[in-house]
This record gives C-alpha cells, sequence and structure tokens, in this order.
C-alpha cells in the first residue's frame, strides 16, 4: 500500500479507517437512546486493512472508547453511513487531525 508513492519519493501517510458500524446503527439511532447504539469495539474494528511501513494517523481514540464505538458523541451523529463520518464530525476534529499529522515522522 502506498509503494509507488514511497518508491517516487513521495511523503505518504496512512489515513486508519473508520470503525464500521453494521448496517443497523440507523435503525437504533432513529429507535433508541443513543447510548445503546454503540457497537462493540473489537467488532467495528476487525479487518480494517493496515500498512505496516507506512506512518499513520489514528483517530479511532475519538470515534471509540475502551470497549465500544460510538455511533453518536456530544449529542452529534457521528457517522452518515456504516463507514464514513460526517462532514460536520469530521470538521470538529481538525484540530486532532492536524496535532497528529504535525507528529508524523516523514
Amino acid at each position: 500500500m502506498g509503494s509507488g508513492f514511497v518508491d517516487a519519493g513521495i511523503p505518504t501517510i496512512q489515513i486508519v479507517d473508520t470503525p464500521e458500524m453494521g448496517e443497523t446503527y440507523k435503525d437504533c439511532l432513529s429507535e433508541q437512546p443513543w447510548e445503546n447504539c454503540a457497537r462493540d469495539r473489537e467488532v467495528a474494528l476487525a479487518g480494517l486493512p493496515l500498512a505496516s511501513d507506512l506512518p499513520r494517523i489514528d483517530l479511532t481514540a475519538e470515534l471509540c472508547g475502551e470497549n465500544d464505538c460510538f455511533p453518536a458523541i456530544d449529542g452529534e451523529i457521528v457517522f452518515r453511513d456504516q463507514y464514513h463520518i460526517t462532514a460536520s464530525f469530521a470538521a470538529t476534529q481538525h484540530k486532532t487531525f492536524s496535532s497528529l499529522l504535525a507528529d508524523v515522522d516523514l
């Protein structure tokens, strides 16, 4: 992953994929208190591909606690579908992302 860029001398990082919230999380959000709709962290993160040789930015700590990943945080829906975060939530993460990016050793 990314080897063409790396081979060309282009600084390359990996942004770790977001947790997978599952197909039924929207139903849960519409039917139950949002805090009941968290997904087990191990299940939500299972199978995410990682390139071990690239520096990475990982926002998992912003999306998941120790045991669960959350479809809503601080009263705001985080995921627009089972795989992607909303633009409004992404905008709240710019400081965290910028800080993590500044720490990447390219």
